[in-house]
């Protein structure tokens, strides 16, 4: 997802950023003012302070899990830390090109997230201390197809490639040799990866006036179900999204506000507050974008400047991690460059 989306609340079905289309709703292509909506690149970085601390410490410090007295003492000090609280860090980069009818883009994204828990990991409920490692990193490419079959109507399809590696580790902190060799993974991302084929479609209906524009969207994402590579790797599994939008707009600026439903039947069994996402989009002359909205329940918000060569944006949302609000909470902070223009 773009950047300036999570700002806006994740809601993408009705309306995403160029780089967002292709992954969250193919049918937004025809709808673009010019035949080449966007040739670039884009980079995105998730700082924070005690993030960048600690990936420095992995790496030059609790080396090769092994057991001595000064590798102990850093394994704790990095418990200390884990403790204090979460440690989260992102980076994610885009290459894509896309017109009023079809899109293509290659993408890579990796997460690596720490907590530590005096009394358990509540996921699993109370018990001893632990250590809760978790990577998501998540590769590949996108193509995608769209056409309008009446004016106020399009429909899309986008086929993928995905590499993924999903990874989560929950460790006792007296176990210091796991904790080292999952610091290893951890840094290396040595993990194997599962590789698979799959397809998403969607449409959009878009039904535009003088100053207001009324937009409904529905996607079918993972279509037949996603297989991928590997023994322990999971299906992907289809599911279904809706999305409301109501945008009003002059010649130059325009708000635009969404409300999505995510896995509309919820297959994945998921609580409410992860399944709606609500966004407003602000684009003043064209330059200046504003957006709030609601992300797993918590506020988001974040900002955007068009230089035409590249784009400016930063960002901030929340993610839960856990099955209800507040469990295991990260805010998250995104800066993003983006290289390239619209023709």
């Amino acid at each position: 997802m773009d950047p300036f989306d999570y700002a806006a609340g994740g809601a993408v079905v009705t309306r995403a950023t160029q780089n967002g289309i292709l992954a969250s709703n193919p049918a937004l292509l025809p709808y673009g003012a010019k035949h080449l909506r966007w040739l670039g690149f884009r980079t995105s970085l998730y700082p924070g302070v005690d993030s960048i601390a600690l990936i420095r410490d992995l790496q030059s410090g609790l080396g090769g899990g092994e057991s001595t007295e000064e590798g102990g003492s850093e394994v704790q000090d990095f418990l200390d830390t884990a403790f204090d609280s979460p440690l989260h860090f992102g980076l994610s980069e885009t290459l894509s090109i896309i017109t009023n009818n079809m899109g293509v883009g290659v993408f890579a994204s990796t997460e690596p997230d720490i907590r530590a828990w005096r009394k358990g990991d509540p996921e699993f409920g109370a018990g001893t201390p632990s250590l809760v490692v978790r990577s998501e990193t998540y590769s590949g490419a996108l193509l995608s197809f769209a056409r309008r079959t009446f004016p106020w109507l399009s429909v899309g399809v986008t086929a993928k490639y995905l590499i993924v590696d999903e990874k989560r580790a929950a460790i006792e902190v007296t176990d210091k040799a796991a904790i080292a060799e999952a610091k290893d993974k951890l840094v290396s991302q040595g993990f194997a990866k599962s590789r698979g084929y799959g397809v998403d479609a969607g449409t959009l209906a878009f039904f535009q006036g003088n100053y207001v524009d009324l937009r409904l969207g529905a996607t079918a994402m993972n279509v037949g179900g996603v297989r991928l590579s590997g023994d322990d790797a999971p299906e992907l599994k289809q599911y279904y999204n809706a999305g409301l939008g109501l945008t009003f707009h002059g010649t130059t600026s325009a708000i635009h506000f969404a409300a999505d439903l995510r896995d509309v039947t919820n297959v994945y069994e998921e609580e409410s507050f992860k399944r709606f996402y609500l966004g407003a989009r602000m684009m003043l002359v064209k330059i200046l974008g504003l957006a709030i909205g609601v992300y797993h329940g918590h506020p988001s918000y974040g900002v955007e400047l068009d230089l035409f060569l590249f784009k400016l944006s930063a960002s901030v949302y929340t993610r839960e991690y856990g099955a209800h609000p507040g469990v295991d909470t990260r805010q998250i902070y995104i800066l993003s460059l983006a290289f390239g223009s619209y023709f």
